[in-house]
């Protein structure tokens, strides 16, 4: 696997890259780690709330839409599509799904929902990724910034899935 992201330690403003099928929005935070890394068919996106740490949320996700989501013991993803939200996986573990063009995941630090949800109740702020990630111009960047903010010290990756 190659690197995808290069970016410092912490860095507040998220970072765009792109994959085959993928627009990845990268933002690292003072306390959280950020590894995003690429292969010519698969892209693996791994949140942590520190580097080295064990317990991290990582995400395999395939050019033709198929995603796998791994959170043994750390936050799941939010899976954002045409009929909603929803955690995936579901329950501690692993789980799967295929992305349309235009859905949305949104991988956390366990600092960044705690940051989040003391913020804006954890209602408020999975309304606002709806809200946002269905508008025409949707920018995954300025998206993850509003959501994340500049007193949040976690870290996140929100991901778009794209036309191949």
């Amino acid at each position: 696997m190659s690197a995808v992201a290069t970016a410092p330690a912490w860095a507040l403003t998220p970072a765009v890259l792109s994959a085959p099928g993928w627009t990845v929005a990268v933002r690292r935070g003072r306390t959280g780690a950020v590894r995003v890394s690429t292969t010519p068919r698969h892209l693996l996106v791994d949140v942590a709330d520190e580097a080295g740490t064990t317990w991290s949320t990582q995400a395999l996700l395939d050019a033709d839409g198929w995603v796998r989501v791994d959170a043994p013991a750390s936050p799941p993803g939010v899976l954002g599509t045409d009929v909603g939200l929803r955690r995936l996986p579901d329950l501690p573990g692993s789980g799967d799904a295929v992305l349309a063009p235009g859905d949305v995941l949104l991988l956390l630090s366990a600092d960044a929902i705690d940051a989040l949800t003391a913020r804006e109740g954890s209602r408020a702020w999975t309304d606002q990724l709806v809200q946002e990630s269905r508008r025409p111009r949707f920018d995954p960047a300025r998206v993850l910034d509003r959501l994340l903010g500049r007193d949040n010290p976690g870290s996140g990756v929100l991901v778009v899935r794209t036309a191949v």
